[in-house]
């Protein structure tokens, strides 16, 4: 009989090794990655939360400018104008949905409903009919919430 060469276990062992080794590198990265796409989408879902929330407090704000006599402390409920700042901040301030932000037009959907808060107190033309009401802005409120939700829906494909 001849005498295995001391060699060929020595390679054996090498091999599995590096089998193994290579079994736990694989495993260390898959896990990475997956553990990654879920803290963005952690982190996205966390930004539209707070987005959408922070939005319909301005809105809600907003309806304030359609009242011919406003009370309020700058800052807090009824400041239409801090509640437009506030909106305008949160839309920019994004980092995880900021693409989506601009893909949905986000920001020129919200300057239409600032627009149309504007003209709330605007002075009309002699022949004019008609201006703008809190119940159309509340329903151009809700359709821009609506849509925000699609858009949030659609990001996070829910």
């Amino acid at each position: 009989m001849a005498a295995t060469p001391i060699w060929i276990p020595v390679l054996a062992a090498f091999l599995g090794g590096l089998f193994v080794l290579t079994g736990v590198l694989a495993t260390a990265r898959l896990t990475s990655n997956r553990e990654h796409r879920r803290w963005i989408f952690d982190n996205k879902k966390l930004e539209w939360r707070e987005l959408i929330d922070t939005l319909h407090s301005c809105l809600y704000s907003m309806g304030y400018a359609f009242e011919t006599v406003r009370v309020y402390k700058p800052g807090e409920e009824g400041d239409v104008h801090s509640a437009i700042q506030k909106g305008f901040r949160a839309i920019r301030d994004r980092i995880f949905i900021a693409d989506a932000i601009d893909r949905h037009q986000v920001l020129e959907r919200w300057k239409e409903l600032v627009a149309y808060i504007n003209t709330a107190t605007s002075p009309r033309e002699p022949g004019q009919h008609g201006a703008p009401t809190i119940m159309e802005f509340n329903a151009r409120g809700a359709a821009f919430e609506d849509k925000l939700l699609l858009m949030a829906r659609e990001d996070l494909k829910l």
